[in-house]
């Protein structure tokens, strides 16, 4: 990169002192920096909670799976129903799903 002349220096300084002297000029960058901040800050907090829901989501979908197959072993065992829904939670629609398959 070459350095900047004299007159470049005095050109930039000219357009950021105009700028910087027109105060709805500076109130408009402002807001619109603060708009883009706010922008960027909800985008990173809706990612954080997509993250958040599909973590929790596959951790209720991994507590299901299980509760299934702890099910059908108690099934296979020929367990009791009302045990059966009492230790895996699932409901007796469920369990009686599983008795069909």
């Amino acid at each position: 990169m070459g350095k900047l002349s004299n007159k470049r220096i005095e050109e930039v300084y000219k357009q950021y002192t105009e700028i910087t002297s027109n105060d709805e000029l500076m109130v408009a960058i402002i807001n619109r920096e603060m708009a883009e901040s706010d922008y960027i800050t909800g985008i990173e907090n809706a990612e954080a909670r997509g993250r958040a829901e599909g973590r929790a989501e596959g951790r209720a979908d991994g507590i299901q799976a299980k509760a299934i197959e702890t099910a059908k072993k108690m099934l296979e065992e020929k367990m009791d129903i009302e045990i059966i829904i009492k230790i895996t939670g699932l409901s007796r629609e469920e369990i009686e799903e599983l008795k069909n398959e």
